[in-house]
């Protein structure tokens, strides 16, 4: 057989893609139908992992670098587009390509929840989050950070706060520790002054 070619037939929110392989690919050894979600990073070989069409929310069978967070990200998506995979999965066993998938760039409303798109240092622990429904909200961290204990507060005795970086639709820091983008929604504010006005409400 000759070289066998993965289509992408999806774009995620973080880089991510999704691909199916036409022309006879030997299934996993239980034969169920499946898909591959990976990403370009440059590395060799890239990041991917192998989701079960079935069994979405078992785990992978394979999985190279994919953070859980990545893999929960693919389920919903998968799973708003089951019969598509399945169809698709179909086309692959007769050897032929798959169908791109519409609405295969993701969009807000194809998830359940948020993912942060952009953040900013904008003061202190004040940082301005763009969210993935097109909201620009603020957060003070510091009314998460002091005071929890344990690997979370050490961003601020480690002083490593302004180290953050944005990974898996949110904020991540070098020890390790990030939060949900739900969570950060929540405790986040329309605008700088609504967040300075409460703020003030509380001393």
């Amino acid at each position: 057989m000759g070289t066998v070619i993965s289509y992408t037939i999806a774009t995620l929110p973080g880089g991510l893609k999704v691909g199916m392989y036409p022309f006879g690919k030997t299934a996993p050894k239980h034969g169920s139908g499946y898909f591959k979600v990976f990403k370009k990073t440059g590395n060799v070989p890239d990041p991917s992992a192998t989701l079960l069409i079935e069994e979405l929310d078992t785990k992978p069978p394979f999985n190279s670098g994919i953070t859980e967070r990545e893999l929960n990200l693919t389920r919903e998506w998968a799973k708003q587009h089951i019969e598509d995979l399945r169809k698709n999965w179909e086309l692959c066993k007769q050897r032929n390509a798959p169908n791109k998938i519409e609405g295969s760039t993701v969009e807000a409303g194809f998830f359940k929840g948020l993912w942060v798109r952009e953040f900013q240092f904008i003061k202190d622990f004040i940082v301005k989050l763009k969210f993935s429904n097109g909201e620009i909200r603020y957060v003070d961290f510091s009314e998460i950070l002091e005071g929890a204990g344990g690997q979370v507060e050490e961003i601020i005795k480690n002083n490593i706060f302004d180290q953050a970086v944005l990974r898996d639709g949110t904020l991540a820091w070098p020890n390790g520790i990030d939060f949900d983008p739900d969570g950060l929604y929540d405790v986040s504010h329309q605008s700088l002054e609504d967040l300075e006005k409460t703020a003030a409400s509380t001393e």
